[in-house]
């Protein structure tokens, strides 16, 4: 009777220990597809999300853009029109930008303004075509300005913006880890 009861006992136990794995198992398989386009959705859904709050405490999921973007950079982008924003990224790199036109265009003239590009002076005109190619030296330039390392690092950053800019526009998600988005 003991080895009965013991029988019985050891069943019992063997049931409940394995109903929950099974339940979990069970429920895992019935909702695999609401369970996958959840979990396809949670990279948008944190993308879009500042902060997520559970039970009170609130974390910060990502940082937004101004957050992101460096004090020197702000100083200039707020100088600058959507115009010379746009010239800056159409122009690939810009240390040295020289012309024939004897004024500068107005694009050139707002990334002075803006403190990214200096003027050329004659000398610096000078210097510059005796690295040119004999056939270049034929060109006559008339002004000219070299942009330094803040037109870099502006152009830089702008650049930067375009994948996050273009991916949410198609609604796609940023795949790439939270901590390795810049």
């Amino acid at each position: 009777m003991q080895s009965e009861q013991s029988k019985v006992h050891w069943r019992i136990e063997l049931i409940k220990a394995l109903a929950w794995p099974c339940v979990a198992i069970f429920i895992v398989v019935a909702f695999w597809g609401p369970l996958q386009a959840s979990a396809r959705l949670l990279p948008q859904l944190l993308q879009d999300t500042e902060t997520i709050e559970v039970s009170g405490v609130k974390i910060n999921v990502r940082s937004s853009i101004a957050e992101r973007t460096p004090a020197r950079v702000k100083v200039v982008l707020q100088k600058l029109s959507p115009a010379g924003i746009e010239y800056i990224l159409e122009k690939r790199e810009l240390s040295e930008f020289r012309s024939t036109d004897p004024t500068l265009a107005p694009d050139v003239a707002e990334l002075i303004a803006a403190g990214l590009c200096v003027p050329m002076t004659r000398e610096d005109l000078a210097a510059a075509a005796k690295k040119d190619s004999p056939e270049e030296r034929k060109t006559k330039y008339l002004t000219g300005v070299k942009c330094g390392d803040t037109y870099d690092e502006v152009r830089t950053f702008l650049v930067s913006l375009i994948p996050d800019m273009v991916r949410s526009a198609l609604g796609k998600p940023d795949r790439r880890p939270l901590g390795e988005r810049k």
